[in-house]
């Protein structure tokens, strides 16, 4: 340190004279602060150093070297290493051995896999998920433009119209919408025209971002309803909303080797006891269609948001479906709760919320002091973007709390510790 008054060496180093390597080595030597070879050639131990000092010849550095270690008591040693004969290094003869093919004799773990909700339902939403590598960007693919009929007509004259019924859809679509809620701020309105540009301009270049950007606000300033105590997305500090939690949580076999085989089907009979009557009790037959598929390795996801509403933490999908009658104006009719638990039932989204519910439950088990699961589980918020336009009725959220008990259930079968 060129701030100390003292400098205290201990240094190593190789050097080349006359052909012989000349190892020196300074330690547990105290001397004013200068460069290490004024230090070595300067004679006077107790004068200031000069700035510069002449190179010697490698018989005189020898010869300065040899003098200061004889005056250093044991502080400095100069070792002169003649040079050898040198050689090349060649292995010990040994036999030829046995020429033989490898034998792969490990049983192979054929059930093991990385699964998603996508994979255990790509039938239902015509998406084979092939083997290989995963993309690193992934469209939306969880999400249907086709939309079903849902609607009456002696209500629809009521019901407001929906600013999203000229924008498009599909998984590009789907991706724009969830990039932009996934970086804004609602609180911050100013700010989301120019994301909303962003976004556009990579995904859907055709799109119109005014339009685009008018819908967003309005479904961010859409009242979310009891389960979230009547706030809006806009309502919800920064600090209360976690964007995009990816998760990779183990199944059977996940983390350590286990006998025990776990089914999609397993999953039927814990609904059937926990969701007996009321909101999505009906899913069960529609869960027991499912391909059995084992559930053995890991399960990989993303939860679109997390938000806190005072104890209770809340899952949240966003979805761009398109409900309604193909070739009429959408309306918040056709968002109205009714529709949206059939169109829940349809696409399996009760599946996919109750898998979120487990990722969600053993993050808060990790990081929440305290944890417990009937306080600190709050349930699940779908909004369905396209029928959020406001209103008492919260139009376009569907809002489902299942018991805790079907989650922590959930959980302990998946990990096979049922």
């Amino acid at each position: 340190d060129e701030a100390d008054d003292e400098l205290r060496l201990t240094y190593v180093a190789l050097t080349r004279a006359q052909g012989q390597l000349l190892l020196w080595w300074a330690g547990s030597y105290n001397t004013p602060t200068a460069p290490l070879h004024r230090l070595l050639l300067h004679d006077d131990a107790e004068g200031v150093p000069p700035t510069s000092v002449p190179v010697p010849s490698d018989d005189d550095a020898i010869s300065v070297f040899q003098r200061r270690a004889a005056g250093s008591d044991g502080g400095l040693q100069v070792e002169v290493v003649r040079g050898g004969g040198g050689g090349t290094y060649a292995a010990p003869v040994t036999g030829a051995g046995e020429l033989r093919k490898a034998v792969f004799d490990r049983p192979l773990d054929t059930q093991w896999r990385r699964t998603s909700y996508t994979a255990l339902t790509a039938s239902v939403h015509e998406a084979a998920t092939p083997l290989g590598s995963e993309p690193e960007v992934t469209g939306k693919d969880d999400e249907s433009d086709a939309p079903a009929d849902t609607a009456s007509e002696a209500p629809r004259a009521a019901s407001g119209p929906s600013l999203w019924d000229a924008l498009p859809g599909g998984p590009s679509f789907g991706t724009l919408v969830h990039e932009v809620l996934e970086r804004a701020d609602p609180a911050d309105e100013p700010a989301l025209a120019e994301l909303v540009a962003g976004r556009v301009a990579r995904w859907s270049p055709e799109l119109d971002p005014a339009t685009l950007t008018a819908a967003l606000a309005a479904a961010m300033a859409a009242p979310l309803g009891p389960l979230a105590g009547g706030l809006a997305l806009r309502d919800v500090a920064k600090g209360n909303r976690l964007p995009e939690l990816d998760f990779e949580l183990p199944l059977t076999g996940g983390d350590d080797p286990a006998a025990v085989q776990v089914l999609l089907a397993d999953l039927v009979p814990l609904w059937r006891r926990h969701v007996p009557t009321g909101l999505l009790a009906g899913y069960a037959d529609a869960l027991v269609r499912l391909s059995p598929a084992p559930l053995r390795g890991y399960l990989t996801g993303s939860i679109d948001a997390v938000l806190r509403i005072g104890t209770r933490h809340l899952v949240v999908d966003y979805k761009t479906n398109r409900l309604g009658v193909r070739g009429r104006p959408l309306t918040s009719w056709d968002y109205r709760p009714e529709a949206l638990e059939q169109a829940m039932i349809d696409a399996h989204y009760p599946l996919q919320a109750l898998l979120y519910g487990v990722a969600l439950h053993r993050y808060l088990r990790w990081r929440q002091p305290s944890y417990d699961p009937r306080e600190h589980l709050g349930g699940a918020l779908y909004l369905f973007l396209r029928g959020m336009t406001g209103g008492d009725e919260a139009p376009g959220v569907f809002a489902w709390h299942p018991p805790a008990e079907l989650v922590v259930e959930t959980s302990d079968l998946l990990a096979g510790a049922r």
